[in-house]
């Protein structure tokens, strides 16, 4: 049995632990269906880096850094619950960076973020702004510490961060029915820059892009 799939099977044998049979099961209909018909519509916040940034603090001590190669220990066992290593790897090939939020120097959150061209695959569109841009895109959060404010605070520090770089801008894109994401990009005072509607019937793609 190669690897891969023996990974393939330990990840639905931890998923079925984790959510039961039914609700397992309900998530693969999900899927299946999803491969068939699906509608995503989602909105592009950008925020102007021109002017200096305001760091927001989380409401626990948390130390937040840049991700570097001997980190990617921590990143596996953070992730291993939510994610396969490989697609960690992939992520990390593709220019993905991860900005590091820890508490007594444990690995709590996480947010990513690329000077690149982003792939959505909720959206199954590549966004591209431009020179000089910025994009986060995806955040992870410790269970355990969850509603403390710590997203904002990680996310503002990747905002100096990209602005240190010479980024003029960046970008992070919320779902409409995530309005968690959408109060924390607005709370960084990120602003909407445009609504995307993906339809998507039997691999047929349609897109509606509206500006604010």
């Amino acid at each position: 049995m190669n690897t891969m799939l023996q990974q393939r099977i330990r990840g639905i044998i931890k998923a079925i632990k984790r959510h039961g049979v039914l609700s397992y099961i309900q998530r693969l209909l999900h899927r299946i269906w999803q491969t068939i018909y699906k509608k995503q519509v989602s909105t592009v916040f950008r925020r102007d880096l021109s002017e200096e940034v305001e760091l927001l603090d989380a409401k626990i001590p948390v130390k937040v850094r840049v991700y570097e190669s001997s980190d990617k220990k921590i990143l596996y066992q953070f992730l291993s619950k939510f994610v396969r290593e490989d697609l960690i790897d992939n992520t990390l090939e593709q220019g993905m960076i991860p900005m590091l939020g820890f508490v007594n120097d444990k690995l709590i959150a996480l947010s990513w973020f690329t000077t690149d061209s982003v792939y959505l695959e909720s959206l199954d569109l590549t966004l591209k702004y431009g020179n000089n841009t910025g994009f986060i895109e995806g955040s992870r959060t410790d269970e355990s510490v969850r509603g403390k404010s710590i997203a904002p605070a990680i996310r503002t520090r990747i905002c100096k961060h990209l602005r240190e770089m010479g980024m003029r801008q960046v970008f992070v894109v919320a779902g409409d029915d995530n309005l968690a994401s959408q109060a924390v990009a607005r709370k960084c005072l990120f602003k909407p820059y445009e609504s995307i509607a993906m339809r998507r019937i039997l691999g047929f793609h349609s897109y509606h892009r509206k500006k604010y």
